[in-house]
């Protein structure tokens, strides 16, 4: 099991190589904290943050601000279509 240093340092990393953040956003996401130290990582590393939503999710009015994309899905099945939508979102310049 990596240290809290080791997996921050891992993250870093990763995010470091990546030109964005897709962030899945769930409805229990602000209780994982994993996902908020990820979102938290791109945020300071500056990284383009496209939201990946599960319908119901209450997503806040700052991350709406600051997400280049954001796009729905109801479930497993819809996912691979919304990712495809954000992806070609981002690509547009968002919206």
């Amino acid at each position: 099991m990596l240290s809290e240093e080791e997996m921050l340092q891992d993250l870093r990393d990763k995010m470091n190589s990546s030109n964005m953040a897709i962030i899945l956003f769930t409805k229990t996401y602000g209780t994982d904290f994993k996902s908020c130290i990820e979102l938290g990582m791109a945020v300071i590393l500056n990284k383009p943050l496209l939201l990946l939503v599960e319908r119901g999710a209450i997503i806040g009015g700052m991350l709406e601000n600051i997400a280049v994309a954001i796009e729905y899905y109801t479930d497993k099945s819809d996912m691979n279509e919304a990712v495809d939508r954000l992806i070609k979102k981002s690509l547009r310049g968002g919206s």
